[in-house]
């Protein structure tokens, strides 16, 4: 009885404090349509449920880490290499991992994914 009731008091608490301690983030993947540099915004085209494209307006602060990654050839591992803001493009294939505050969602993490060097996807 005394296991029960600590079981649902710590879930409880568990709950309540989730919202507080801030939720995991959520990753938004897709292409870059725009990029307003002057209000540090990216809007994303993602496909969602059932295939239906999402626009996503997602807030970009100074100090978001913003990557390019890319592999060389197949067997190599990734390489990283830091960007701005003013290097993301529109048609640029991004994952990037945000929060929702304050009613908008802000950027956590910023990855754009470079294509393959050879031109062609893989099998």
């Amino acid at each position: 009885m005394i296991t029960r009731c600590l079981s649902s008091l710590l879930l409880c608490l568990l709950c309540a404090l989730s919202p507080a301690f801030g939720w995991p983030p959520v990753r938004h993947v897709g292409k870059v349509e725009h990029v307003d540099w002057d209000e540090g915004l990216v809007v994303v085209d993602q496909l969602g449920q059932k295939g239906r494209h999402e626009r996503r307006v997602i807030h970009v602060l100074t100090d978001t880490p913003i990557v390019s990654v890319r592999r060389p050839r197949p067997w190599d591992a990734y390489e990283q290499v830091d960007l701005t803001l003013f290097e993301v493009v529109v048609g640029d294939f991004v994952v990037i991992e945000s929060n929702e505050h304050e009613g908008r969602l802000l950027a956590l993490r910023i990855t754009v994914v470079e294509p393959d060097p050879r031109g062609r996807l893989r099998p």
